[in-house]
């Protein structure tokens, strides 16, 4: 409601023209316009300002000018040194091919060992090598495993240029034969004299080309790619994939050094360029134009920010100066309009006695304005209120308000929108409800028209109609009756609620409740559902059930909804369902509540005697979804599959044959249990690969073992393979395998399965019983010899006696007779070799049987020793090692012949070169009875040694290296013979060039240490 006061400002409106500027035109005063004193004060700083500001932004753009022509400078520097990174590894590469160039086995034809060494350096330079003639044709590869067929070269072109100009090249990307990746390659020649025998090239992909500047740790906004002289990008400073196609890139027609391009962003950036006359590659460096221009920016935004700093500085002082000038003069205008609006005045403090005066005034007429429209005021503002209440509540009420009069017909609505309707409002007003309602029927408005005709008041009466777009409205409606002054009844006045939202929600969750349970019924497996308390709330026919069929045999319907989980737990326990919880009940349950509730489980149980998968999830609800699955028959297949398993790995193990099967595709291998032991293996140990078993194949038997896995990888059936491997902790073992490929739908070879056998142990039987054979004939040579030479010596020793005894009868009778002396001497001499020689021949023909009694062994040795040390020449050392023995039962002349025989024997091996003879004498100890189980008696030389084939015919009798006269090939016989007689063995252990070793191992005389001390041999 607008007011005005005569002689004041008001805020009424005569056409668009303030009240202040019309009144001013009624008083004659001019309204042009001024500005005020804060506007000139704020020029005047701005003035005083801008020159300096002005002359900042010139000197700083010069700086930026000088500063970018450093980065200029800066960037070709850059360009050189990453040019010369990139020439530093081709260079490595070179100098690596050129010292593999001069290999002695390359030069020698050792193909194998030149190749381990070229993968070797290979490995150093992250790079591969390849090795090619003259034409082109690749000999190998270090990508490939050796013995791959030679194929052609794709850059056999620059092999040839290689060939013909004797000198080192550096390729440009390209995409070899051996590789589908982009390389680039260092051509180095290997000269043979003046012609080149093979070409040796290391190539790169572009991937490790781009790793050498990642390495430089550049800016990662800066791009650095490297060229060859096709323009092809070789090389970038990030990660390059290795299916990325090859780029290409050259810098604008006419550019030197440095010039502006766009980047592989598609950003302006300044550019270098740097070539290299090693290589013929090009590098070009791009920094982004906002990074080079970046520092000339960041001073000019720190300029424009002291600029505006300082200018809303100076803006402030002028206007604290001008506030402090204007302020006075400006609160008489406010004070003014305040007045002719009715407002209260404003205080203001002023130093102006004028000003102060007119203030007064115009609160004096303020007062009197005031007194006059007070009573007025409070009158209109009391009635606002109490329309303004009624109309609040109308309005922001969720209900409406509605009247009818006493013929109950709608007088009056609250809100007039269709939207709470359904229909126009006024469509209703002069009807009653029920003229208007569909889905009830005449007894319920019957019973309604009754309440109203008594004038009773109701509450929550529900009724629909059809609203105009044919959609059904529900609606909640109560209501009181109105009585006059004089109590005569004038209609009802009540609210009235749409329910129509609500009532379709319920019929949409009842809806949404039903397809769930019938969801839930078609799932074979059972689902429950407990809320936040832990309670099943729902739960599907499968869990029925299952509940009565394990847990409550007797109950029927939905005995289970409602109970707590803990509570089906233990109802569980109660009816003997839980095998696991028998003894601790309590301790169990706890477990399978904490598992329950922390979230998240999925574990196999045993209820009675079927088996339950049980998954449990929490909800947002905080309740938990469960399903339970039946997987009896799934268990049952599993132990028999566990059963059938066990059977194949016990008969594979009684077979001692393994079985395999190697998927084609992955190259992924599947053992079973022999496998893993025959390859010795844990058996938990992760199934194998082709790749880590390449390793474990005898070097030698790889290649026929590789041609027989492709020929099955091929689809072919070769036969068995027998190959050596090394096993993880060093043994060698010799396996026999047979396999056959499997086929898929389309005919393609799938996979392939087979069988291993360790033949090791068979291998060594069948040695050994060669060995034996071996044995049995030289034993049965020797008896033979032996039985011959006995007859001989028995036959030579009954003509030797009356030749010998004649001969010394002789001697005596021949007196003075020097000569005769002479001759029957020489007779003598030879009897007594001869007669020897028959001795000998006895004892190795065993018809001479010597008595046998217990003696030391030790004191043996030691005796024959002391007597061989003064025999031997000053050339050869005679060492000992004579230890404790126990004592031993035998003939001690026959020991000390072998002791003398092996010493003497071991002598003439040295011959006249300086030498040694060990011998030592130790007891072999029995780990299981700790007690000495033989004696062991070892005499070694330094000798000349001999070869296989000598060693096992030294004990042969008449067997000899020696020349004629030197020796009678019977003294290793006889040694050997006096051995076995004592139940002992005596082996052999010898080298060309590197001695002999004699090893003899004799029983002891019982069970029973016998200590003693030796006697030292003499000096």
């Amino acid at each position: 409601m607008a007011r005005s006061t005569a002689g004041g400002f008001g805020t009424g409106t005569e056409g668009s023209e303030p009240t202040e500027r019309r009144w001013l035109k009624r008083l004659g005063l001019r309204c042009a316009r001024r500005r005020s004193a804060r506007t000139y004060i704020t020029g005047l700083l701005i003035a005083l300002l801008l020159p300096m500001l002005v002359f900042s932004a010139f000197a700083m753009f010069r700086m930026s000018e000088r500063e970018r022509l450093a980065d200029r400078r800066d960037l070709e520097s850059t360009a050189r040194a990453l040019s010369a990174v990139m020439d530093l590894k081709m260079e490595k590469a070179v100098a690596a091919l050129g010292a593999l160039a001069i290999s002695h086995a390359l030069e020698a034809g050792e193909i194998p060992r030149f190749y381990a060494k070229a993968r070797q350096v290979a490995a150093a330079h992250q790079g591969w090598i390849l090795l090619a003639n003259p034409d082109g044709m690749g000999i190998f590869t270090t990508r490939e495993p050796l013995g791959r067929p030679p194929r052609l070269l794709k850059s056999a072109a620059i092999v040839r240029t290689v060939v013909q100009t004797h000198s080192i090249q550096i390729s440009g990307v390209f995409v070899g034969a051996t590789s589908t990746v982009p390389q680039v390659s260092a051509y180095v020649p290997v000269m043979r004299g003046d012609q080149v025998s093979y070409v040796l090239l290391m190539s790169f992909n572009m991937r490790e080309l781009s790793q050498a500047l990642l390495d430089q740790n550049l800016p990662p906004d800066w791009t650095v790619q490297v060229m060859d002289r096709g323009h092809h990008v070789i090389a970038r400073n990030r990660p390059m994939d290795a299916s990325e196609p090859i780029a290409e890139w050259s810098p604008p027609e006419g550019a030197r050094d440095t010039f502006i391009v766009r980047d592989d962003r598609g950003e302006e950036a300044m550019a270098a360029l740097a070539r290299s006359k090693f290589t013929g590659w090009s590098l070009a460096v791009m920094i982004p134009r906002s990074e080079i221009y970046s520092p000339f920016y960041r001073s000019l935004a720190e300029l424009g920010v002291s600029a505006g700093v300082l200018l809303l500085l100076g803006v402030a002082v002028a206007a604290l100066i001008g506030r402090s000038i204007a302020r006075p003069m400006r609160g008489l205008s406010v004070a003014a309009a305040a007045l002719g609006r009715g407002d209260p005045l404003p205080s203001i403090a002023t130093p102006v006695s004028e000003l102060h005066d007119v203030m007064t005034a115009l609160a004096a007429a303020a007062g009197q304005l005031r007194e006059q429209s007070r009573e007025r005021s409070a009158a209109e503002a009391a009635m606002r209120r109490s329309e303004q209440r009624f109309r609040d509540i109308a309005e922001t009420s969720g209900d409406w308000i509605w009247e009818s009069d006493t013929k109950h017909r709608l007088t009056y609505f609250s809100k007039t929108s269709s939207d709470v309707f359904g229909r126009d409002p006024r469509e209703l007003l002069g009807h009653a409800r029920w003229e208007f309602d569909t889905g009830n029927d005449g007894e319920f408005w019957a019973a309604h028209r009754s309440t109203l005709e008594a004038h009773l008041p109701f509450r929550q009466l529900r009724y629909s109609l059809i609203g105009r777009d044919g959609k059904t409205v529900h609606y909640c409606v109560s209501g009181r009756p109105v009585f006059g002054e004089t109590g005569e009844f004038q209609g009802y006045r009540g609210t009235a609620t749409n329910e129509t939202e609500a009532v379709e929600a319920r019929a949409k969750v009842e809806r949404a409740e039903t397809l769930l349970q019938d969801a839930l019924d078609s799932i074979s497996a059972g689902v429950l559902i407990f809320d936040a308390d832990d309670r099943l709330i729902m739960a599907n026919e499968a869990w029925h059930q299952i509940y009565r069929t394990l847990i409550s045999r007797d109950l029927d319907g939905d005995s289970s909804i409602g109970k707590t989980f803990e509570e089906g737990l233990r109802e569980g326990i109660a009816a003997g369902q839980y095998a696991a919880a028998v003894g601790c009940e309590e301790e169990w349950v706890a477990e399978r509540l904490r598992l329950h509730r922390s979230g998240t489980v999925s574990l196999e149980q045993q209820v009675g005697d079927r088996w339950l998968l049980m998954i449990d999830r929490p909800m947002r609800n905080g309740g938990v979804a469960g399903l339970r699955v039946d997987i009896t028959e799934l268990k049952r297949a599993q132990a028999a599959l566990q059963a059938s398993e066990e059977r194949l790995d016990r008969a594979q193990r009684i077979a001692g044959i393994g079985s395999f099967e190697l998927d084609v595709a992955s190259g992924q291998y599947t053992w079973s249990k022999e496998m893993f032991r025959i390859r010795g293996f844990p058996e938990d140990a992760p199934q194998p690969t082709m790749s880590s078993l390449v390793r474990t194949i005898h070097e030698e038997d790889f290649p026929k073992v590789h041609a027989w896995l492709k020929q099955l990888r091929e689809g072919g059936e070769p036969s068995a393979v027998e190959f050596r491997i090394h096993r993880p902790d060093g043994e060698e073992r010799i396996i026999n395998s047979e396999g056959r490929a499997i086929r898929d739908d389309k005919g393609a070879v799938a996979k392939v399965i087979g069988t291993a056998q360790d033949l090791t142990d068979a291998r060594r039987t069948e040695q050994a019983r060669q060995e034996l054979e071996r044995q049995l004939r030289h034993s049965q040579k020797l008896e033979a010899l032996g039985t011959l030479a006995g007859g001989i010596a028995h036959d030579l020793n009954n003509t030797l006696v009356p030749v010998v005894a004649i001969t010394k009868l002789a001697l005596k009778r021949a007196g003075e007779d020097a000569q005769m002396k002479q001759y029957l001497g020489l007779i003598k001499d030879a009897g007594d070799r001869a007669r020897d020689l028959v001795k000998r021949v006895l004892a190795f023909s065993r018809n001479d049987r010597a008595e046998k009694r217990e003696f030391s062994i030790a004191d043996v040795a030691c005796e024959a020793l002391a007597m061989l040390r003064a025999t031997l020449p000053s050339t050869i050392a005679l060492v000992s090692d004579i230890r404790p023995v126990p004592t031993f039962v035998g003939d001690p002349t026959q020991i000390h012949q072998i002791v003398v025989n092996l010493v003497t024997n071991a002598m003439h091996a040295i011959g006249g070169n300086t030498g040694t003879i060990s011998v030592s004498l130790t007891p072999m100890i029995d780990p299981a009875r700790q007690k000495p189980a033989t004696i062991r008696l070892v005499v070694s030389d330094t000798g000349c040694g001999m070869d296989e084939a000598t060693a096992r015919r030294i004990f042969e009798p008449f067997f000899t290296t020696k020349g004629v006269g030197e020796g009678t090939g019977l003294g290793l016989s006889v040694v050997h013979g006096i051995i076995t007689g004592h139940g002992g063995t005596i082996r052999v252990e010898s080298r060309p060039g590197h001695g002999a070793r004699f090893i003899i191992d004799l029983p002891t005389a019982s069970d029973e240490r016998i200590p003693f001390v030796a006697k030292a041999p003499a000096a």
